[in-house]
């Protein structure tokens, strides 16, 4: 059978036939194939960059492709099957076909093979609304990952710290969800040094002593495990536009009482705590619902929701 001359087809063809084709793969071909895929501008879905403690991984989607990219702690160099060089970086690793549209990729771990990898996918395809996360235990020198990488980076969308993890727990055959401790002061340096334009969403728990005194500045901000430290002080000197306080997580509900909301929400209507737009609490009021929402709700004027409304128009 004799080859396709595929780079011979015209534009408009080729990146029909392109598109069709695991066009990631493709790149890694070779590196005039990959400045061919980096001029069809594909544009990702998804862009996640994600580390623990000794370990790292990229995942990438587009609409008809998904790869996650692992760098692994190895000590058989012989399993990588396949090598590339990119701007005279070496790259050794194997593919692990999951399904036609998903893929993973297995390298070696090591900072000079991430940092390459992530360059290779920068620069072949658009990478927009990175999102950054870091494990419960951190990532080797945070301070200077999140000062130098997450904060210098113009496309960052978010950060997140600490995950969910599912764990086998008392011989049950069904693992259950475990939020991951995170370092207090590991939390209290993102509060702290997180430029605000970037979303921070903190999985992790950094578990009943933990307090933080100072203003919450970032702009949008998930905490989803608020149970034992935020406190009502926390709330009112928050300069978030979004604040959602929990989410998924029954155990993780927010501590504030029905009096302390009351009190926010009558300063908010005062214009007295004019940033938060849009405010998510979830709480745990059962079997007192009632009570505590008269609580919630005195003297303040209710009016009937208007399901006709759009959103845009609530200002």
């Amino acid at each position: 059978m004799e080859k396709f001359p595929l780079l011979r087809l015209p534009a408009v063809p080729l990146k029909k036939v392109v598109k069709e084709l695991n066009f990631i793969l493709l790149a890694l071909c070779s590196e005039k194939m990959g400045r061919v895929v980096a001029s069809m501008r594909f544009k990702t879905s998804v862009f996640k960059i994600n580390h623990t403690a000794v370990e790292q991984n990229i995942s990438v989607s587009f609409k008809t492709l998904n790869l996650q990219w692992n760098f692994v702690v190895s000590s058989d160099a012989s399993e990588y099957n396949y090598k590339y060089t990119f701007e005279g970086q070496a790259i050794k690793f194997n593919i692990i076909r999951l399904h036609w549209r998903y893929f993973t990729i297995n390298s070696l771990c090591g900072s000079p093979t991430a940092k390459t990898v992530e360059h290779f996918l920068r620069k072949t395809f658009v990478c927009e609304n990175i999102d950054y996360k870091i494990d419960g235990k951190g990532c080797p020198n945070i301070e200077n990952y999140i000062l130098e990488k997450v904060n210098k980076d113009p496309n960052c969308k978010s950060l997140s710290l600490g995950a969910i993890a599912n764990v086998h727990m008392n011989n049950s055959s069904r693992p259950k969800p475990f939020t991951q401790p995170i370092k207090e002061e590991n939390l209290e340096f993102v509060f702290k040094n997180l430029v605000d334009r970037i979303e921070l969403i903190v999985v992790g728990d950094p578990g009943k002593k933990f307090r933080y005194y100072y203003r919450i500045t970032q702009k949008n901000v998930t905490l989803r495990t608020p149970k034992y430290w935020f406190t009502f002080q926390n709330l009112i000197g928050a300069r978030c536009e979004s604040l959602i306080l929990s989410r998924n997580e029954r155990s993780s509900h927010c501590n504030l009482n029905p009096e302390q909301l009351n009190n926010y929400l009558k300063r908010w209507i005062d214009g007295k705590q004019p940033d938060i737009s849009y405010l998510y609490v979830e709480l745990q009021w059962y079997p007192q619902k009632t009570e505590k929402w008269s609580q919630l709700t005195a003297g303040i004027e209710l009016l009937d929701f208007d399901a006709k409304r759009n959103d845009e128009d609530y200002g």
